[in-house]
C-alpha cells in the first residue's frame, strides 16, 4: 500500500514515516526507483505500533532501534518502565 494510505491506517503522519525511515527504524517494502513513492506490507503495520508504543512510553527512537532488532523480554521491558518512572 501506498505511504498515504499507510500512514492513515497506523494513524502517524506521512512526515512521521519519512522520519521513521530516516532512522531506519521503519523501511518501506519498496520505493519505486523513478518515482520515489514509497509502498508498505500491512505486516509492517505491527512494527510501526511497537514503535509508537515504545515512544509514547519516552523511550528514544535511538534505543527503540536497539530493542525492536533485539526483541527485548518482558522482564527488559519492565526495567525500563520502572527506570522511567524514576
Amino acid at each position: 500500500m501506498r505511504i498515504g494510505e499507510f500512514a492513515r491506517l497506523g494513524q502517524v503522519s506521512i512526515r512521521m514515516l519519512r522520519h521513521y525511515e530516516a532512522l531506519d527504524l521503519l523501511i518501506p517494502q519498496h520505493v519505486d526507483r523513478f518515482s520515489g513513492h514509497r509502498s508498505y506490507s500491512v505486516a509492517q503495520l505491527t512494527r510501526l505500533n511497537r514503535i509508537m508504543a515504545l515512544s509514547s512510553l519516552g523511550i528514544s527512537l535511538k534505543r527503540i532501534s536497539v530493542l525492536l532488532d533485539s526483541e527485548p523480554s518482558t522482564s527488559e521491558l519492565v526495567d525500563m518502565l520502572t527506570l522511567r518512572r524514576h
